[in-house]
């Protein structure tokens, strides 16, 4: 049995469209160890199952399935904590999830070499680029720093959710991988896990474009959440909680960082209950700026 050094887990649900893209990412990775390949489906009800299996039984030492009879998610049941930590082996975590993938055969090399060469690094994240649900490309990357740096927690706070680096360029020491509850925001791993990490060590942002995201897929929690009115004030009332409760864990350090994240889910909040008092371009501007620029940007019509 090959010990493993890095493991990577994906999570999918009715990604028929997608997944096998995504597993081509994985199985034409270039390593100089061994990658364990932990593929999540959610008792999808297209052939999504199908396709992984078809993987797993023609890389059976790299891809690992976890099929599910029934779903997870609407069980209320922590996928990544029920299922997926307890399979995870060696020293690092990549993600990516169902319905995006790779697209640098080097990228666990080249993210593993440097936290190799950098104990004191916690995480190692990439550029991405979005893709529309139909496989255009947009003109947007995650980051536009346009260097290689490190992101301390305050930047990370101050970009907010998802603008410091999609999920599918994440790498991270696997002691991290069990996320604790109280970090959580609004249920959602990205922000989450790479405010975590720098807590506990610093992070790295390598600019290259190494993953492909499609935005608003079939399935994803974006579409799903964003489309329902009543779904995403629940979010983002949920979001303003646990800021509130993570500004306390952190002892106050990152108070106004937090608070004026708050601010933002409760302007968002304000957009869905009452969206005739705001102008389209003051939220097509909420959703292509940066957080502080989001902030900066903020116009109510009284």
């Amino acid at each position: 049995m090959a010990d493993y050094i890095v493991s990577v887990y994906c999570t999918a649900y009715n990604h028929e469209k997608y997944i096998r893209k995504t597993l081509e990412g994985f199985v034409n990775q270039k390593t100089d160890f061994p990658v364990k390949f932990i593929v999540h489906d959610d008792a999808s009800s297209d052939k999504t199952a199908d396709i992984i299996c078809e993987y797993a039984e023609k890389y059976p030492d790299k891809i690992f399935p976890i099929l599910q009879k029934e779903n997870q998610y609407s069980k209320k049941i922590p996928i990544i904590k029920t299922h997926i930590v307890p399979r995870l082996e060696g020293k690092y975590v990549a993600i990516c999830e169902g319905d995006d993938y790779w697209c640098d055969e080097n990228k666990l090399q080249l993210q593993y070499d440097f936290l190799e060469a950098n104990p004191d690094y916690s995480m190692c994240l990439h550029n991405t680029v979005v893709m529309n649900e139909d496989g255009s490309l947009q003109d947007v990357r995650f980051n536009n720093s346009g260097c290689d740096r490190d992101y301390s927690t305050s930047e990370i706070i101050q970009n907010g959710p998802s603008h410091t680096a999609h999920t599918s360029s994440f790498m991270f020491r696997k002691e991290y991988a069990d996320l604790p509850s109280e970090y959580l925001l609004g249920g959602t791993g990205d922000f989450s896990r790479m405010l975590y990490c720098s807590l506990n060590g610093k992070v790295r942002y390598i600019d290259k474009v190494m993953s492909y995201y499609r935005w608003s897929s079939e399935g994803n929690w974006t579409s799903r959440i964003r489309n329902d009115r009543k779904k995403h004030i629940e979010h983002c009332q949920k979001c303003i909680s646990d800021l509130k409760r993570i500004n306390e864990l952190t002892n106050g350090e990152y108070n106004d960082e937090l608070n004026s994240l708050i601010s933002h889910y409760s302007y968002l909040i304000k957009v869905d209950k009452k969206p005739w008092l705001y102008d389209n371009k003051t939220l097509k501007s909420l959703m292509s700026d940066s957080f502080k620029q989001k902030m900066k940007k903020t116009i109510l019509k009284r």
